[in-house]
This record gives C-alpha cells, structure tokens and sequence, in this order.
C-alpha cells in the first residue's frame, strides 16, 4: 500500500469515527440529563404524609447515606424518615421507594425514573418526594418565588415556591 492510498484509508476512517461520535450524542436526547449536576433531594415524611413510614429508598446510583436507606435495615432499629442534601449528584439510577401506611400496614413500592421526567437542567432545584397512600408523587421544586398565577401545590413547605409534579405526570 503506497503513501497516498494510506492517508486516504487514514481519512476515511477518521471520517466515520467523527460521524459515529456524532450520531451517538443525538441518538439519546436523554443522555444530558445524566450528567451530574448541583442540586438538592429530600423528603420529610414525619411533615407530609405521617401516616407513612418509609421503609426503604434509593436516590440515584451514588452510595451515600442521606442517598439511600440500606433494605437490610433492622425494623426495631427504625428508619430515616427525612433528609435532605444538596450536592452534586447523577439521577442515574432513578429514584426508588417502598413505604408502609401505619393504618393498615399496607406496603407499596416505585421505582421512577429520572431522566424521562426532568429537564436537561435542572441545576440548583430540590428533587423531593412524598410517599401519600398507594400513591407517590415526586416534585421539582424551583427556587424562585412561586407567580401569583401558578398553583400552589407539593409540600406545604415549598408553597411558596414554583413547584412541578414530575410523576406521576398529569394528564
């Protein structure tokens, strides 16, 4: 093979790597959304659903504490039933639940994921769930004063805030 059919190989082949590279970032318009990103995640069921008792939940795919409550966890020894961090962190992993209605003992469990249901940014904003009956609702809370004409709703904590119910998704 002579020099010149070796820099024509050589182009070609660079050729199709960049395109590759290319269609690979706009084959997931999704794939934003994973990147890590600085923002906050918590719950409180002791405010906002006391007849709840979390049981279990997961946060992302990051092994840190305030991210997870071990399923292993001893029921005698009790079990975190609020927290709230802010710090970077992926969605990757999505965010999963299992909790007990105190009434009836009833245990339910979801798992959502994330990246379907958050915009590619969402820096600086609470991802914050609340476990109510069969039902769990995750919110997107901005931190920017809620407008006189925008619902209030989520925790009570966040009413004054501009709240998004990210799932279940409204119809």
């Amino acid at each position: 093979m002579n020099f010149k059919s070796r820099i024509n190989r050589w182009a070609q082949c660079l050729v199709v790597a960049l395109l590759l590279a290319v269609a690979a970032g706009c084959a997931n318009p999704v794939q934003a959304v994973n990147a890590a990103q600085y923002h906050a995640f918590g719950f409180d069921a002791r405010q906002d659903s006391p007849d709840t008792e979390i049981l279990a939940y997961r946060y992302g795919s990051v092994n840190i504490g305030q991210l997870r409550m071990p399923y292993w966890k001893d029921e005698k020894e009790g079990s975190r039933q609020a927290t709230g961090i802010h710090a970077t962190m992926s969605i990757e992993g999505g965010l999963y639940v299992k909790w007990r209605l105190r009434s009836t003992g009833q245990v339910f469990e979801d798992t959502v994921d994330l990246r379907v249901v958050l915009p590619n940014d969402y820096r600086n904003q609470w991802v914050y769930f609340v476990a109510k009956g069969p039902q769990l609702f995750v919110y997107r809370v901005e931190t920017i004063p809620r407008p006189a004409d925008w619902p209030a709703i989520g925790p009570r904590k966040f009413q004054h805030e501009k709240v998004h119910q990210i799932y279940p998704i409204a119809r």
